[in-house]
């Protein structure tokens, strides 16, 4: 089963936009196969097989920049955390489950791509920023 080109288009979008690392991926999966309900970053960890502190790195990701997991309880013993993803969201998220089941090299490349784009554009914007300071002191 191969993905639509529109498909395709609408989950390389989403992973540029929301999704960044290959933790945050993994994270978003496990709220995806989940039941919505709260999770602490020690039952997300085992689940992902991902240790706690890149656990929580992802879920503090997922939660500030993205908005799709929200904090339900901050107690001592352990914080909570609750999938949101919007309705707009939806059917992408669908498509991101079930092209990661069934073609989870493609999901891959298209985070690597994706990837290759943040540092090119990270590379462009410095190299402009250098060209800009060295014009302004002359």
């Amino acid at each position: 089963l191969s993905l639509k080109a529109a498909e395709l288009e609408d989950l390389r979008a989403f992973l540029r936009d929301y999704v960044s690392t290959f933790d945050e991926l993994e994270t978003l999966l496990f709220f995806l196969r989940a039941p919505r309900e709260p999770w602490t970053a020690c039952e997300i960890a085992t689940a992902t097989g991902l240790d706690l502190d890149r656990a929580q790195l992802a879920i503090e990701e997922l939660m500030t920049v993205t908005c799709l997991l929200e904090r339900v309880s901050q107690s001592c013993k352990a914080q909570t955390f609750r999938f949101v993803p919007p309705a707009n969201l939806e059917s992408v998220l669908i498509g991101l489950q079930r092209a990661y089941a069934e073609q989870r090299l493609r999901v891959v490349q298209i985070m690597s791509s994706n990837a290759m784009e943040r540092v090119r554009a990270s590379a462009a914007q410095r190299m402009a920023d250098v060209l800009r300071l060295e014009r302004n002191k002359n």
